[in-house]
């Protein structure tokens, strides 16, 4: 483990450090804490119910081992990103004084709770492998979960589907999975020989499971996010190379094996992507489609920011200005989403609170830049966010605790990227942070 020597509490510290000093002070509250982490993180990608049990646990003994290692916490409030995401609440906090359905407003920012998951995971976030790893195993399970049900096994548990998302749905199911890949990937790329045997497995089944989910918007993400990481890796890490190689090649094969094994769920997805086109060019004569609904979307969204640049429709009530007798997935005053991450903050906040978002979202890809050029498991987290945020144009993220709990997680792991001015302490840029 670590054997570097920690700063004491009142000097500047990185999160990193700070995490090494609260195991120094409270060993004991350490390992409770990593087992509190780890169990949420396992999991949270399985259903709500036992993420929203474990998270509570959580809280409780991170409020308990605040009274020893509090002082650890302003390592993390002179960061840019916990200022965003504070600014980013507060102005969701305003807006409650211009919605028009305050109940709403508050549910839209009890989702948000996820963003303070940095705070829940940086005391053990020296332990940043079993907290990633811990991820991946809840992610493998919802994995084999997802082909029992394309298997339907048990018979009589499973409802029938074209879509597969396990206990979760199938868009939500998938960015879980589409993040979980570029951890694996970065194993692979960097671990022995040993770890790189061990983790094709569960890389293959992650890659079935992009295929069973079937949802649009995350395998957009993993398009982008891949070939990022790739080339990342080719330019930064010349000694990865050849594995980069073997593992493009790895990935060709799987799908390939993926083709022959099940044609059926290849052709579904080759049909949906056709439907969809088909739609596009159809929107105007059948705007109840799919993507002609969507296109309505925007089409209302960028009207409503036009007529509300500042303050927006306020939070909760995307629908508020939405003429009679046109249907978005709901009606007037009904929660209408947009289906998209970007626009709907414009819509619900003003411009300001897009701006917020997006500076949240830079800051914690500015976090993430350091760990890519790693080669530790932490490195990646950028190319996770980078999926994270592609896919957010499909989907209004921050209608959902799930969505946000995965930028969440990624937001924790971006602060081993964090270098110390001082002592310009490379944060989890190392094998073993």
């Amino acid at each position: 483990m670590d054997t570097a020597v920690s700063p004491s509490p009142r000097s500047p510290r990185t999160p990193l450090q700070a995490s090494r000093w609260c195991a120094e002070v409270d060993p004991s509250g350490d390992r409770f804490h990593l087992v509190a982490a780890m169990l949420f993180l396992v999991l949270f990608p399985l259903a709500t119910a036992p993420r929203d049990i474990a998270m509570a646990g959580l809280v409780v003994i991170t409020v308990i081992r605040a009274f020893r290692i509090g002082s650890a916490y302003r390592s993390v409030f002179v960061l840019a990103s916990t200022w965003a995401i504070l600014a980013y609440f507060v102005w969701m906090a305003l807006g409650l004084f211009w919605t028009s359905d305050v109940e709403s407003g508050l549910v839209d920012i009890k989702k948000h709770r996820m963003l303070l998951l940095p705070l829940l995971l940086l005391p053990v976030l020296r332990h940043a492998p079993w907290l990633i790893g811990s991820y991946l195993t809840g992610v493998l399970v919802v994995n084999l979960l997802q082909i029992m049900q394309w298997l339907q096994w048990p018979d009589g548990v499973w409802e029938p589907a074209i879509r597969f998302g396990a206990i979760n749905n199938p868009i939500v199911t998938s960015v879980f999975i589409a993040t979980a890949i570029c951890y694996w990937l970065k194993l692979i790329l960097h671990g022995d020989r040993r770890t790189c045997l061990l983790a094709l497995p569960p890389l293959s089944l992650a890659l079935f499971g992009m295929m069973l989910g079937l949802s649009r918007g995350p395998l957009l993400g993993l398009a982008v996010a891949l070939p990022v990481m790739a080339v990342t890796t080719f330019v930064l890490l010349p000694q990865a190379r050849r594995r980069l190689g073997l593992v493009v090649g790895m990935v060709l094969v799987t799908l390939g094996l993926v083709l022959v094994a099940a044609p059926s769920v290849v052709s579904t997805a080759i049909d949906r992507f056709s439907i969809a086109i088909d739609e596009y060019q159809e929107a105007e004569s059948d705007p109840e489609s799919s993507v002609g609904i969507r296109i309505q979307m925007v089409d209302y969204g960028l009207g409503v920011l036009k007529e509300h640049p500042i303050l927006g429709t306020g939070p909760g009530t995307a629908s508020r200005f939405m003429p009679e007798g046109l249907d978005l997935h709901g009606g007037r005053g009904d929660r209408v989403t947009l289906h998209n991450t970007y626009l709907l903050a414009a819509v619900t906040l003003g411009i300001p609170g897009l701006l917020l978002l997006l500076w949240v979202l830079l800051m914690c890809f500015k976090q993430s830049l350091p760990l890519a050029a790693g080669s530790g498991l932490a490195g990646g987290t950028l190319f996770g966010l980078i999926a994270w945020m592609v896919a957010a144009v499909g989907d209004s993220f921050q209608a959902s605790g799930n969505y946000l709990g995965v930028f969440g997680i990624l937001l924790s792991v971006s602060m081993l990227g964090v270098r110390s001015r001082s002592t310009n302490d490379p944060g989890g840029t190392a094998e073993n942070p």
